[in-house]
């Protein structure tokens, strides 16, 4: 049974009207009315859902102008609540009553009111609120859903970034081997030289203890001048492993997405220390890093990744070049800071420009890369709120830029 609201002191006239006389309206269509004290009751009835929301009001003094207006400012702060209101007028006051259509209410009656006809309107209003109760429920549903795959879509970017830095190490294992090889080999010599004379030293205080003899200056001074040599060796050889082994650590570290004030230098330079093996000594690698460069709110060790990917295409782009050359240049241009990576090497053909930044797209051999590197980098740089673009240069290689808009100019805070 559909329940009809009506205003308490109506009660009575809508119970006379659908009481008399009989319905040529199906049995099914019965409905019984409700009657609430005020606007504020009627409000609570609206937005509780018990309630048909099927609204009767007789236009036919103060009171009625009271929830009209009740019924206005639900309709002007366009709040989801299903309900569908009838106005009742005598004819006279029609023209009065129109007013009042799509301003809080959905139809008007003419009194005296014919029966059938209104419960015909009721049943109609009845399905239509049903209808609107759906799409209400519906469109809560998609909000919901919308905000989880937002979510697990931002899980998963974190994820891709952080496996892509895990796929960096990988490309990066057999240079980073070297690397810590060769401060290990000096450590390793140096402390077998150390060891060499400590013995000799030993056996010299032992003789002169035991024998009588006097120490043995040659031995002493050798020891005095070597020694001293083989362990600043070793303490630059930890000095170099401590800080490799930092660097990795800071890189594979999965963190949590953090915005702070740093500079683009930094970030270079941080990239260029975890690229050396990539570089490998073999490439000449220049920098152009402006002194004054003002610091930018950006997750520095995405922005890292980002530099790192470019470093790394660009050393495989250089491969089999004669005199191979990447150069990294920043600068500040008005209310932007810029970042320059470019290289000496082929270029990239002009049909794979347009294509260069899609996922899984790669000019490499099969087998060499994912064509997720560009695709990502581009990602962490407009997560940043920044942007990337390539072009060939005229003179050959290839030209990438990275442009960071200034918070607020006449507060840049300048990097020492």
């Amino acid at each position: 049974m559909t329940s009809i609201l009506v205003a308490k002191e109506q009660y009575g006239f809508f119970q006379k009207l659908l009481s008399n006389g009989e319905s040529s309206v199906s049995p099914e269509s019965s409905f019984s009315l409700f009657p609430f004290e005020d606007g504020e009751q009627l409000v609570d009835l609206l937005t509780d859902g018990q309630s048909s929301g099927i609204v009767l009001v007789r236009l036919n003094g103060a009171r009625s102008r009271q929830l009209i207006r009740v019924l206005e400012v639900l309709w002007q702060k366009r709040l989801d609540i299903p309900y569908y209101a009838i106005l009742s007028a005598t004819k006279s006051r029609l023209a009065e009553a129109l007013q009042f259509v799509n301003e809080g209410f959905h139809d008007v009656v003419v009194n005296p009111i014919e029966r059938d006809l209104l419960i015909r309107k009721v049943l109609v209003a009845s399905q239509l609120v049903a209808d609107k109760r759906t799409l209400v429920e519906s469109s809560e549903v998609l909000e919901r859903y919308a905000k989880h795959i937002d979510a697990v879509a931002a899980e998963r970017a974190r994820q891709l970034f952080h496996a892509e830095r895990l796929s960096t190490l990988g490309t990066m294992s057999a240079g980073l081997a070297h690397e810590l090889k060769t401060p290990i080999g000096y450590i390793s010599t140096s402390f077998e030289t150390t060891k060499i004379y400590w013995e000799k030293v030993d056996q010299s205080i032992r003789q002169a203890l035991t024998e009588g003899q006097q120490l043995d200056e040659k031995v002493l001074t050798k020891a005095l001048d070597s020694v001293p040599r083989a362990l600043s060796r070793i303490d630059v050889g930890l000095e170099k492993i401590t800080r490799l082994t930092s660097n990795l650590k800071k890189f594979a570290h999965a963190s949590k997405e953090e915005r702070t004030e740093c500079s683009l230098n930094s970030c270079i330079q941080m990239a260029l220390e975890m690229c050396e093996s990539a570089v490998n000594g073999k490439i000449e690698v220049v920098t152009d890093l402006a002194e004054d460069l003002p610091l930018i709110r950006i997750d520095s060790q995405q922005v890292e990744q980002v530099f790192i990917n470019l470093v790394v295409n660009a050393a495989h782009a250089l491969e089999g070049q004669e005199y191979p050359r990447i150069t990294l240049r920043t600068q500040t241009d008005g209310d932007r800071v810029e970042a320059f990576v470019e290289d000496n090497g082929p270029g990239i053909p002009q049909e794979h420009l347009q294509s260069i930044f899609k996922p899984f797209y790669t000019t490499k051999e099969i087998g060499k890369g994912t064509g997720l590197g560009l695709a990502i980098s581009q990602s962490l740089v407009r997560d940043n709120g920044g942007e990337i673009s390539v072009t060939n240069k005229d003179t050959g290689g290839a030209l990438f830029t990275l442009r960071f808009s200034l918070p607020r100019p006449d507060a840049a805070v300048k990097a020492n």
